[in-house]
């Protein structure tokens, strides 16, 4: 159990961390120097400026890393060869069931939920990256100023 999810963790930090990182350096350098004009040391402009601006890409990082843990399908399979419940995710569930028990209702009942909760995740993605049209993105920055990203 510990492998497939050490090797799940092994393989999804690089996405994640470019998403993030690409989100860390959109901050324009004009907010950068003000902060430090301003005094800013670099741990109060990371917690009260730049984590807050890139926002958006932790969550995308979040959803995007969600999304694809839930489609781990060949982990279990190639780390377990054969099968435990120890180690199963929903796919391998599925197929354990559709395929090897021959339980096609319960497999199908199972797919059935992969697909729900694969939809709502991707639903929240796709509104994060897309924002909501009706509001503008605002952040609340520091204390009381407030900063427009579009």
């Amino acid at each position: 159990m510990y492998s497939t999810t050490i090797v799940s963790i092994w393989s999804s930090v690089p996405l994640a961390f470019l998403l993030i990182l690409a989100g860390l350096r959109s901050v324009s350098k004009s907010v950068r120097e003000a902060s430090r004009m301003d005094g800013m040391g670099l741990g109060d402009y990371y917690t009260n400026i730049a984590i807050p601006l890139s926002k958006g890409s932790i969550l995308t990082a979040f959803l995007l890393t969600l999304i694809l843990a839930f489609g781990n399908f060949d982990l279990p399979y190639i780390l377990n060869s054969g099968y435990s419940y120890s180690m199963a995710t929903l796919p391998f569930l599925v197929w354990f069931e559709i395929f090897y028990q021959n339980l096609i209702s319960q497999g199908l009942a199972a797919g059935v939920l992969l697909t729900a909760l694969v939809s709502v995740f991707s639903y929240l993605l796709i509104r994060t990256t897309l924002g909501n049209p009706a509001r503008p993105g605002r952040v609340r920055v520091a204390r009381r100023e407030w900063y427009s990203e579009g």
